[in-house]
């Protein structure tokens, strides 16, 4: 029998943030511990230019923190498996194993912590996947002070950019947010705080490309009313239209999420079926590494107490 059948106590799907840190707690818990991922170790941080708001690091690349996390994983002894998908995910009955499909096998564990993050939507017009990093970014917490006394763009109009624009106007020296209506999406308390602070607005515009050499310095235009293009010079432009949390796979196992499809969970990073915990992006929570980091955690502390308790009722089984 390979490895890849065999029997493990927590298997953690997606390895970001969150999902590294609960393979490195897990491990070190003496849980015997694998880590799933469909592409290969960093999840989104391994895109940002740099972090400042990450503890221990005035400043570090997003690359070079994830090499690090991913180390610091190796080390612990939890088994890693990039580039393996994991396509369903099942249970033996109410309270046994699930079960993890994936290219490489069925992987079969007593807990599962689910760390598979969210992607951030896009625009999908040209220029964006070019520059992204070197002056289009989708995290006003993680790169805004990356563009103090600059000139930014904030694109969308929901409650992720409404907060976004106001933040950055703090810091930049211009900040404009561009909207394709002409009103604002968010809640009414995130649409007073941006017509309090000295955001410019343009309404009824859409973006149609993103231009420069090395780093972004123009965006261009359109306004929908009337199809005339313009230029905007700016240093940054950020693309704030929310999240699709990856929760698919646990939907289809019946755990409940919000409205968005961010999995549910309590204090503890429970979700509503036991011995299946979430972390990270795909949860109900602010979009963070620190945050992630905490998740992850708390999610191995609660599989370590969910496994030894079904050891204690049913040593020979763990109750599977």
């Amino acid at each position: 029998m390979t490895e890849e059948y065999l029997s493990w106590e927590v298997v953690v799907v997606g390895g970001g943030p969150a999902g590294m840190t609960a393979a490195i707690y897990a491990a070190r818990y003496g849980l015997k511990t694998i880590l799933l991922e469909s592409k290969v170790l960093g999840g989104a941080q391994a895109t940002s230019p740099g972090i400042e708001n990450y503890p221990g690091f005035t400043f570090i690349s997003g690359l070079e923190l994830a090499t690090k996390m991913k180390e610091q994983v190796k080390a612990t002894g939890a088994k890693v498996r990039e580039i393996t998908e994991v396509k369903s995910i099942t249970r033996e009955g109410e309270d046994g194993d699930f079960l993890l499909e994936t290219r490489r096998g069925i992987y079969r564990g007593k807990a599962v912590i689910f760390a598979t993050g969210g992607g951030h939507r896009h625009l999908n017009v040209p220029g964006e996947s070019e520059f992204t990093g070197r002056g289009v970014s989708y995290c006003a917490t993680c790169d805004g002070p990356l563009f103090r006394d600059k000139k930014v763009l904030v694109i969308g109009g929901g409650n992720t950019a409404a907060v976004e624009s106001a933040y950055l106007s703090e810091l930049t020296e211009k900040t404009t947010l561009v909207h394709r209506r002409d009103e604002l999406r968010a809640e009414k308390a995130m649409q007073d705080m941006v017509f309090r602070s000295p955001v410019e607005i343009k309404w009824s515009h859409i973006v149609k490309e993103f231009k420069g050499g090395d780093l972004l310095n123009e965006v261009v235009l359109e306004n929908i009313k009337t199809g005339e293009l313009s230029s905007v010079e700016v240093d940054g432009a950020f693309v704030a239209l929310g999240s699709s949390p990856e929760s698919k796979l646990a939907i289809d196992l019946g755990i409940e999420t919000n409205k968005n499809g961010e999995i549910l969970v309590n204090a503890n990073q429970t979700t509503s079926i036991p011995g299946f915990f979430a972390a990270g992006d795909v949860v109900e929570s602010m979009k963070q590494i620190a945050v992630a980091v905490g998740h992850g955690a708390i999610a191995a502390d609660s599989a370590y107490i969910y496994i030894r308790e079904l050891q204690r009722t049913d040593p020979r089984g763990y109750g599977g």
